[in-house]
């Protein structure tokens, strides 16, 4: 063997040049081991603390954005609810008091009041029903 042989074995090949850093600008790039060492305990809650920033924003942030939107909605419709009820009742006897009085002392006066309420909530459903869209064909079907 020749001696650069020898030589290439008992210490082996010269180093490649290192590539340069990708997305480190040269300027800040730390240039010894020290200050890499020296920085990390301060980088690793940071990174930690984003880390689980981001898990929560995407998802207990929007679970709780949710739950809140279905919780105001059911109290809304609850207390639509509770407020359509006291009206009708209202109305109710707001009508019975009315024809109570209007045909003195009578026992028939609630069942008059049912009559006029269940007419009114007819003629309200036929408007209802007559100002619906119509279809053209009556082929077409249904969508």
């Amino acid at each position: 063997m020749s001696r650069q042989a020898d030589r290439l074995l008992l210490v082996g090949p010269p180093p490649l040049p290192s590539p340069p850093a990708v997305g480190i600008p040269p300027t800040t790039a730390p240039t010894n081991l020290v200050a890499i060492v020296d920085d990390f305990p301060q980088r690793i809650p940071d990174m930690l603390e984003s880390a689980t920033e981001r898990v929560r924003s995407l998802t207990v942030d929007r679970v709780a954005r949710i739950l809140k939107i279905l919780a105001l909605g059911l109290v809304i419709t609850v207390l639509v609810v509770l407020a359509l009820v006291f009206l009708f009742v209202g109305l109710a006897r707001i009508i019975d008091g009315l024809i109570s009085h209007a045909c003195g002392d009578c026992s028939w006066s609630m069942q008059v009041t049912y009559g006029a309420l269940g007419g009114l909530f007819l003629l309200f459903g036929a408007l209802l029903w007559s100002a619906r869209t119509k279809r053209k064909d009556p082929e077409e079907p249904r969508t």
